[in-house]
């Protein structure tokens, strides 16, 4: 009986070791396999032992699967080249931003249509937009048929031109709060200097600065086409130097000290010598005037592109402004300066039409934008009677070359006439030529 019982767990061991020796190979082929089927049935599975004899058979592994295992794990692993074609992973692509459809790049909110418009200078844009830009530019101003100012003597009036330059920088915004709705604005300075003698004898220089702020919003939009209206508001501040009031103020005083000598021949020359003096300090006070007004506007700005070349830009409005100046004077009742306040006010009704150009869908980067604008202008000033020139029409006329290859970029530049512009009221109370503006600036705006 003992040797009986030894030879069964001979026979024991031997059967447990065919069984480590067979299935090693078959767990390794099933480890290599790149899709196995998980569904067939193993080899080797808990009904092959009686359950009442390993209780555990159904969640613990046999002493055979173990030993499959722990073969499977040391066994060597074929190269990577043995394991078949890996696929390919899939690689962001990169595309150039001018490969983009214009809705999907930066500046897309210039684009109605399939269309680049051009944002112009002087005919408001309707597209709702979002920018920053800067422009600087040169103005030549010239006035015909001014008359020369008045001398201490009295002397024949003669015409004269005056001319001026006037230097600019402005700069806008566009800020894009909804699809509909967008506030834009801009903040200014300029200069303006006598360019000729009489010029500078005459009005001299002056500088303004100031700046407006306005909403637009969207009110229809079809395909290509879209309207729109703005209104606005703004203020401007500056001075004025002119010699023209100090002669006058001169002349004032000259002649009321020559009457007061005839009037009282024995009169002390001491005290009339200071009091002359003193009367042409206080006039001095005539060679600055400081300025101050309020704009404000609407308008209605229709927008049509024509293909992917051609755009039009409309828009008809309503501007008004209101300044108020405060000269001094010499009175020669107190002896000394007079503040003399007077209201000016302008009326600008305004229609204005802008065609741009873009050869950038052909490959060509520049755009051409011609604007015209006409302006019937009136002005009323409290310290005169009639209205002056009422019936005037101002006219402006602009072409500007910029490019155009990139959608987030206008950059180029602008040149203009204004002509039909309200007279100049001279010293003598007349009405001068109608003045003549011819101007260029350098135009550039970032769009997002």
């Amino acid at each position: 009986m003992g040797r009986s019982l030894v030879w069964l767990r001979m026979l024991g061991a031997l059967h447990a070791a065919a069984i480590v020796t067979t299935s090693g190979p078959h767990v390794q082929a099933q480890d290599l396999d790149p899709d196995p089927d998980v569904s067939a049935p193993s080899s080797l599975g808990a009904s092959d032992y009686p359950t009442d004899d390993y209780p555990a058979a159904s969640t613990a592994p046999s002493p055979a699967a173990t030993a499959s295992s722990s073969v499977a794990e040391h066994a060597p692993q074929p190269p990577a080249a043995a394991q078949g074609p890996v696929a390919p992973q899939p690689t962001a692509a990169i595309t150039s931003p001018y490969e983009l459809a214009p809705s999907q790049r930066w500046g897309s909110t210039r684009v109605l249509g399939q269309h680049s418009f051009l944002l112009g200078t002087f005919v408001p844009s309707g597209l709702v937009n979002s920018h920053l830009g800067v422009r600087a530019g040169m103005e030549y101003h010239q006035v015909p048929g001014y008359v020369q100012l008045p001398s201490l003597l009295d002397s024949k009036p003669q015409e004269v031109e005056l001319r001026t330059l006037n230097i600019a920088e402005t700069i806008d915004f566009g800020v894009r709060l909804h699809d509909h709705f967008a506030i834009f604005g801009d903040a200014y300075g300029k200069a303006r200097v006598g360019a000729n003698i009489n010029t500078l004898l005459g009005t001299g220089a002056d500088y303004t600065y100031g700046g407006r702020l306005g909403l637009l919003v969207k009110l229809f939009h079809l395909s290509s086409f879209q309207i729109s209206v703005s209104g606005q508001a703004g203020y401007y501040a500056g001075q004025s130097a002119g010699i023209l009031a100090l002669f006058q103020d001169l002349n004032i005083i000259a002649r009321e000290a020559v009457q007061q000598v005839q009037a009282n021949p024995v009169i002390d020359l001491d005290k009339a010598v200071e009091r002359l003096n003193t009367a042409f300090r206080t006039a001095t006070a005539d060679l600055l005037t400081p300025f101050e007004g309020l704009t404000y506007g609407v308008s209605l700005n229709i927008t049509q592109a024509i293909g992917r070349y051609f755009g039009l830009q409309a828009s008809v409005g309503y501007y008004a402004e209101s300044a108020t100046y405060r000269p001094t004077r010499y009175d020669t009742a107190s002896g000394g300066p007079v503040m003399q306040e007077h209201t000016v006010s302008t009326q600008r009704p305004s229609f204005g039409i802008a065609a741009d150009f873009d050869a950038a869908p052909a490959g060509l980067p520049f755009a051409v934008l011609l604007e015209y604008r006409a302006t019937p202008t009136s002005v009323t000033d409290t310290q005169e009677v009639t209205t002056l020139d009422a019936s005037s029409l101002e006219q402006l006329v602009a072409l500007g070359l910029f490019y155009s290859g990139r959608t987030d970029l206008q950059l180029g530049v602008t040149t203009y006439s204004v002509y039909g512009q309200l007279p100049t009221l001279n010293a003598n109370a007349q009405h001068s030529g109608k003045p003549l503006d011819l101007a260029l600036q350098l135009v550039f705006r970032y769009y997002w």
